[in-house]
Order: C-alpha cells, then sequence, then structure tokens
C-alpha cells in the first residue's frame, strides 16, 4: 500500500480582509485515533508546508486502519475555529489495484478462463458468461449443463423449475 496524501487549508478569518491565508505555521496534532477502537495513532503523520497557508501529512488508512484527529495550527491563529482542524482519513475504494498488489494479485487479462473452478468464484462466473454469451451449453429435459471452452467439459449444471418455460433455477 502506499500512503495518501491529505491537504488543509489554516486561513484566519479574523483578519482584515477576512480569510487570510496563514503561512510559515508548525501545525502538531492534537490527537489522532484509529475509528475501530478509538486508540491512538503512533507515530503521527509529520504535518509540513506546501506554500500559501496550505499543508499536508501523509497517512495509509488501508494499512493502519480508518483515523480521526485534529490539527493544531499554533497560537499564531487566535480564533479556535481557524485554529483547530479536524481531519478524516478513510479507506480509499478507488485503491483496488494496490490491494490486488499487496495481496500478491495480478488481474492477467490474457489468462485462460479455466475448465474446472469452485462454484460462485471468479472463475465461475467468467465460465458462466462466456457459455451463455458465445459458448457451449445444453438444456437436457429440466437441466442445464454450462460447458468450458473446449465444449465438452461441463463446468456448471442448473435444474430448472420446468423444462418448457422455466422461472427459475437451483
Amino acid at each position: 500500500m502506499s500512503d495518501i496524501i491529505s491537504v488543509f487549508t489554516v486561513r484566519d478569518m479574523s483578519s482584515t480582509p477576512g480569510g487570510e491565508r496563514k503561512t510559515g505555521l508548525t501545525p502538531t496534532w492534537v490527537f489522532l485515533k484509529k475509528l475501530s477502537d478509538n486508540t491512538d495513532i503512533t507515530p503521527q503523520p509529520a504535518v509540513t508546508e506546501i506554500s500559501g497557508g496550505q499543508y499536508k501529512f501523509t497517512y495509509d488508512a488501508e494499512a493502519h486502519g480508518e483515523a480521526a484527529g485534529q490539527v493544531d495550527a499554533g497560537a499564531a491563529v487566535p480564533n479556535p475555529a481557524d485554529r483547530y482542524v479536524d481531519v478524516l482519513l478513510t479507506r480509499d475504494s478507488s485503491r483496488l489495484q494496490n490491494a490486488l498488489s499487496a495481496a500478491g494479485a495480478r488481474l492477467d487479462l490474457s489468462q485462460a478462463v479455466p475448465t474446472t473452478n469452485t462454484a460462485q468464484s471468479v472463475g465461475d462466473a467468467l465460465n458462466a458468461a462466456r457459455a451463455q454469451g458465445f459458448g457451449k451449453w445444453q438444456l437436457t429435459g429440466n437441466v442445464l449443463h454450462i460447458y468450458a471452452a473446449d465444449g465438452t467439459t461441463v463446468v456448471r449444471t442448473f435444474t430448472l423449475d420446468n423444462a418448457v418455460d422455466p422461472t427459475s433455477r437451483s
């Protein structure tokens, strides 16, 4: 897995004009806790300034767990509503490829669809899709057979409720 960069901006709404970005700060953590059990996360990620009042830190919620925390921008920001920044660090569902890589799995779109597989697995779904779309299948009485790419190996069998006008299978 890899860390996700989180960015926040520190502004001073009590300044004139309001909303002045605060630069040159050294924000520190008030707390950073796992959402699963409220335990403290240590070490806490370092917070650094990017530019123009924007600050960043990195955290990997996939590896360390989802978390919530609060950053203190420091006494140079007089208004508490501006000084304390709340953060929520959640898993990123778009990181599927990273999860596959971490598990040692590789998505190979050129690999052959297996002729034998575990029921309710990805291979089972691929065989069913292939057979339904362009592969061989055969209805014998009220039993539907789905065949592997070789056209002879039965990879899945379904019993239909009716051989002529089926409405369900088991």
